[in-house]
Formats: C-alpha cells, structure tokens, sequence
C-alpha cells in the first residue's frame, strides 16, 4: 500500500478531511487553533497553513509542530492552551492520514500541566441546605438535575419538554457531552 501524496490535495479538501465527525464546541475551538497556527505561519488563512503542514512531509510537520509549540512556551500561553492547539493540528494530520492520503503521523508531545480545578461539587451538607433553602420550582428543578442526574450545564439548559418520558418507565433523554447521541436517563 502506497498512501497518496498530499501534493495534489487541495487547501479545502484537507480542511473538509479534518472537520468530519467533531463536534460543534471542538469545532469552533479547533478552528481557532488552526487560525492562530496560520497567523503564526504567515499565513492568511487555515487552509494554507494546514496544506503547508501536511504537504512538507513529516520530518518538516514535526519540526514545525515543536516550534510552534516553543513560540507558544516563549509567549507565555498556558499549558492548556499549548496542549489543545498542537491536538488541532494532530488531528489534522490524523485525518488525512485516515484517508491515505499520508502515510505518517506526528508525534509531538504536549506540556506539562499543573492539576485542574477542584470540581468535587459542593458536598452533601451543602446540597442540602441549597435545596432546603430554594422555594422556586425552577431552580430546585435545576439543582436536583444537576446534582441527582449529574447532568453537566450544557446538557441541563438544553432540555425540552420532548426529552421526558413519564408513565411506566420515566426516562430523561439527554444529549450527551458531544452531542452524537441521546442517552436515556431513569
């Protein structure tokens, strides 16, 4: 097997490659990744600095991953910020790569990060006296759906009447972290 060379693959259509199956918040995270990567580059626009990523063959894709990375380091962008931007772009070639139309990837690593914020939740005490002070329906609907179900924001502020099912077997249809699917909540 001989992957194509991704000579001949025009700007948009290794764009289109890389924009199959994400999801609408990566997507609009992942598109301003590759725009900064463009404006790094000298670039006026994605297409061109992604083509010229993929086109310069891997050792050139790896060694401009790991500059780009270092500019970052030198400006003082958070790790996580580093770490997502150089992802975009390993996604970009991965998905060309998926198509065969590469043979290689690139393997760069990210940097290091400090741990995330605590996201424990308030705690049982604490719950309760938030539900026990809450006289509004709405609100108490709020918390017990996101406390109980352990629902995220996103997913709590998205539901509509057509996501409950009473009678029987009362579900919670929620849209998943992603959005790809409904899962059924009991």
């Amino acid at each position: 097997y001989q992957p194509q060379s991704p000579a001949g693959l025009s700007p948009p259509d290794v764009l289109a490659l890389a924009l199959e199956g994400i999801s609408g918040l990566t997507l609009r995270s992942y598109q301003s990744d590759w725009r900064h990567f463009a404006s790094w580059q000298g670039k006026h626009d994605a297409q061109d600095a992604l083509q010229s990523l993929i086109a310069n063959g891997q050792g050139n894709a790896q060694r401009t991953l790991y500059a780009y990375r270092q500019a970052m380091l030198d400006a003082k962008f958070a790790p996580s910020t580093i770490n997502r931007r150089i992802a975009a772009l390993r996604y970009v070639v991965r998905a060309t790569r998926r198509a065969g139309l590469i043979g290689w990837t690139v393997d760069v690593q990210g940097v290091p990060c400090k741990g995330i914020r605590d996201t424990r939740g308030p705690g049982q005490e604490a719950m309760q006296a938030m539900l026990a002070g809450e006289t509004d329906p709405r609100r108490l609907l709020v918390l017990r759906l996101l406390h109980d179900m352990a629902l995220r924001r996103a997913e709590a502020v998205a539901l509509t009447l057509a996501d409950v099912e009473t009678g029987e077997n009362p579900r919670l249809w929620v849209w998943g972290k992603g959005k790809h699917e409904r899962l059924p909540l009991t």
